[in-house]
């Protein structure tokens, strides 16, 4: 859980910053997980 923590604030910074992902793919697919984890946890 608490690793979730961590990687769920690691990600929020990003969220703004998209852009400088080179495969937003991916930056979509774990922002998507993070979403799902976060109201699995809420």
């Amino acid at each position: 859980m608490h690793q979730l923590t961590l990687s769920w604030k690691n990600i929020l910074p990003l969220i703004p910053g998209n852009k400088s992902f080179s495969f937003p793919s991916f930056h979509y697919a774990h922002l998507a997980l993070v979403i799902a984890l976060t109201l699995f946890v809420v």
